[in-house]
C-alpha cells in the first residue's frame, strides 16, 4: 500500500531466457542484491528476502538505499520466467517525514519568517520531492535492475566470496 509498499510482478519471455531455469534465476538475483551491501539476505526455495538497513555504508544510487526490504519470488510459467517482487519503503517515509519536521520544520517556520501557509507548503514540497523522488525512482529502476540481473551475461559469483586480488610486483612471467 502507497506509501509503505509497492508490489509487482513481470515476465520474462521464454526465448529470452531459454537457458535459464528458476534456481539458476534466483542465484543470480542473489548474487546481484548481495553486490549492493544489504545488511540481511536470505534465500528460502524460490525467493530472495532482504532487508537493506537505514544507518549502512552504500552511495546515493545503491538500488536499495531508500528500501528498508523486500523480496523477489521467481517462478517458471508457460510465458517464461514470472519475477514477483514486494519492497518496503516504511524506513524512508519514517525518515524522511522526521528529517523535514525536526530539522527543516523550525528553520522553516521560525528563521525564514514564513507564513503558516508557506511553512506547510514549503514542507509538504520538500517531503514530496525527497520522498516521491525516491519512492518513483526506485520502482522504476528495481524491475531494470532485476532484469539485468537475470540476462547478465557475465559467470554468477557465488554471494560473499571476493576473487583473489593479485599482489602488487607478481607478474605471470616472473613467478
Amino acid at each position: 500500500m502507497f506509501p509503505f509498499s509497492w508490489h509487482d510482478e513481470f515476465v520474462i519471455p521464454s526465448p529470452v531466457v531459454a537457458d535459464l531455469n528458476v534456481s539458476e534465476a534466483v542465484k543470480r538475483l542473489a548474487v546481484a542484491i548481495e553486490r549492493e551491501a544489504p545488511k540481511e539476505i536470505n534465500r528460502t526455495n524460490n525467493c530472495v528476502s532482504f532487508r537493506a538497513g537505514m544507518f549502512r555504508l552504500a552511495f546515493g544510487w545503491n538500488i536499495l538505499v531508500p528500501i528498508g526490504q523486500g523480496s523477489v519470488c521467481v517462478s517458471e510459467t508457460s510465458e517464461g520466467l514470472k519475477i514477483q517482487y514486494a519492497l518496503s519503503f516504511r524506513k524512508m517515509f519514517i525518515t524522511v517525514t522526521v528529517m523535514m519536521l525536526l530539522f527543516f520544520g523550525p528553520f522553516i517556520v521560525f528563521i525564514a519568517r514564513s507564513t503558516k501557509s508557506e511553512s506547510v507548503f514549503v514542507l509538504t514540497f520538500g517531503w514530496a520531492w525527497l520522498f516521491g523522488g525516491n519512492f518513483f525512482s526506485s520502482i522504476l529502476r528495481f524491475p531494470k535492475f532485476l532484469r539485468n540481473a537475470l540476462l547478465n551475461e557475465r559467470p554468477v559469483q557465488p554471494p560473499n566470496l571476493q576473487p583473489t586480488a593479485k599482489k602488487r610486483g607478481d607478474s605471470a612471467a616472473g613467478r
